[in-house]
Formats: C-alpha cells, sequence, structure tokens
C-alpha cells in the first residue's frame, strides 16, 4: 500500500465526489477506486457508501479519515525535516580530489559555490583503493554524495546515478631527459609506436591504465606495458623510465614538471582523441540545488584548466 493512498483518502472524504476528487489529485476516476478498495481491503471495512447519485464515508471511513490526516500531516513534517537536515549536511565529496593540485582546484570550486549563495558545505573524503563500482554502492550507501573519476559514464542510469562530463583531459607524455623523444613540442600516435608504456599498477591507477590501454588499442599503436607497482602518483619523479614512455592526463602542477625535475621532461601529444573523459556521478535522487550547483562549479572549474 502506497502512503499517498491516504491523502487521496483524505481529499475523497473533503469533496464526495469521485471526479471532482481525481480531477483535483490528477488521476484517474477508476486509479482513485482502486486505491479506495485497497485501503478497504487493507484495513477490512468498507470505508464509503455509494450509489448512483451519491457518495459518503461510513463510520469507519470516518475513523480513518481521522487517522490518515494524522498520519499524512506527519509525513509531510518528517519530508519537511529531512529535507533541512540534508541542507545542514555538508557534501561529501571522493575521488580525483586528493592531490595538492586537485586541492587547490577544490578550493576554487567551493569559493563558486559560496559565491552562488549556496549555504551547504563541500567536504572532501578519501577514496582509498575503491573502485568506481565500490564508489557506486558508496553514494548508494550514504557514505559520499558524488565523485569525480576518469570515464563513468557507463554508469549512467544504473540503480538511480546520474553521470555528467565535467571535460575532457588531454594526455601528455613523461619521458627522460636525454632521451630523443624529450627534445620534441609535440608526439603523434606515429612516434609511439613500438614504445613500451609504464603502466603504474596499483588499486588507485591501474583502472586509469586500463582506460589509457583501451586508447592506444583503438588508435592501433602496437606497445608493451610494464607493470611498476606504487602506491603516488608522484612515483614518477624518482623514476628510472629506462627508455620507457609514461602517460599522465594533463594537470596544472605538471607543467613546469621538466623545470623542476631534470631528469625527466614532459611532451604534449598532438591527438585530438588521446583524452580521458572527466566524470561526476551521483545519485538522481540527491540532486539538489546545492549538488546541481557543485557539479556546476566541478565543470566551471575543471573546464578552465584546460581552455
Amino acid at each position: 500500500m502506497d502512503i499517498g493512498y491516504f491523502q487521496e483518502l483524505i481529499e475523497l472524504a473533503h469533496r464526495l465526489n469521485y471526479r471532482e476528487a481525481a480531477a483535483r489529485l490528477n488521476m484517474s476516476q477508476s486509479a482513485l477506486s482502486k486505491h479506495v478498495k485497497a485501503l478497504e481491503t487493507e484495513y477490512g471495512v468498507r470505508l464509503f457508501d455509494r450509489d448512483r447519485n451519491s457518495v459518503a464515508l461510513t463510520p469507519a471511513g470516518v475513523m480513518l479519515v481521522d487517522y490518515a490526516q494524522q498520519i499524512w500531516s506527519a509525513y509531510e513534517k518528517s519530508k519537511s525535516a529531512t529535507a533541512a537536515s540534508q541542507q545542514s549536511r555538508p557534501i561529501m565529496i571522493a575521488g580525483l580530489v586528493e592531490s595538492p593540485d586537485e586541492n587547490r582546484t577544490m578550493g576554487e570550486v567551493m569559493h563558486y559555490v559560496s559565491s552562488r549563495g549556496i549555504s551547504r558545505q563541500v567536504r572532501m573524503r578519501s577514496a582509498g583503493s575503491m573502485s568506481a563500482s565500490e564508489q557506486v554502492e558508496a553514494l548508494h550507501d550514504g557514505v559520499i554524495d558524488c565523485f569525480i573519476g576518469y570515464e563513468l559514464m557507463p554508469f549512467n542510469g544504473q540503480d538511480g546515478v546520474r553521470c555528467e562530463r565535467l571535460c575532457e583531459l588531454p594526455l601528455d607524455i613523461i619521458v627522460e631527459a636525454g632521451s630523443a623523444l624529450a627534445s620534441r613540442s609535440s608526439l603523434r600516435y606515429a612516434d609511439m609506436a613500438g614504445a613500451t608504456f609504464v603502466h603504474l599498477a596499483g588499486p588507485n591507477f591501474t583502472p586509469t591504465w586500463r582506460l589509457i590501454e583501451s586508447l592506444l588499442v583503438g588508435a592501433g599503436v602496437p606497445f608493451t606495458a610494464k607493470p611498476v607497482p606504487t602506491s603516488s602518483i608522484y612515483d614518477y619523479i624518482d623514476m628510472n623510465l629506462a627508455g620507457c614512455l609514461l602517460v599522465m592526463p594533463r594537470r596544472r602542477e605538471y607543467e613546469r614538471v621538466d623545470e623542476i625535475y631534470p631528469k625527466i621532461a614532459l611532451v604534449p601529444v598532438d591527438e585530438p582523441n588521446f583524452r580521458l573523459g572527466l566524470d561526476v556521478a551521483f545519485l538522481e535522487g540527491n540532486a539538489d540545488e546545492s549538488l546541481e550547483c557543485l557539479v556546476e562549479a566541478l565543470r566551471h572549474c575543471y573546464s578552465a584548466l584546460f581552455d
């Protein structure tokens, strides 16, 4: 039985006219009649006496209408109270928000949200080693409200999850400073043919490598992969690449990496499709004004990094 049946009962009891009550409730008379019968079955009593000319409440109907009004009032108050508590609770965001560069971006995101008059605070939570599918579960569990990740669109529409594209991230190549490629202003797919790519291996990195791997395969680039276990994205700084190539999604913090770390050099890739989609995922049912504003802020701030 749907709790909305109580609202329908109250409306019908007020009007004592199925046609008028159904019109007021924006439903068909047959549906209203079906729901009244469901209530009668649930309570085991007749609620209305009805003939061709009139509709009247039975004594049991009068009693149930009184309870229905109390139940419906409590239901409406509970919705208002929970909505108010939701508005006072911080929005928890996880995923690609944990590096120093991401922290700077998230600071800009929070300023953007605040400037739009949104009172809910935004808090970052570590995603740890959760996979994308595990983070979807965390959405349903209420542990996080939204998360940022690469190529999340396949989850869109699954179990109430809504995904939106924030921006497309170009991919760059990190090479040894003394290699022939280090002097190039940009690279094409042909320059990568036959290369050995470093696969940063670990729960937080292997999924990203799989996406990069699929791009290379889709472009017809022959290559081999060298798994290198790691727990930090910054391990590349002291890594001996030994002729291998390391693919990195472009980030503001990587722009001067070859100036700061003389052992390595960053070379952009001049291929329009060699990029990853950066997406945000959240539950459709939680998409209130504050969360919608946060998604707008994420899109604005992340897109600004690559314009």
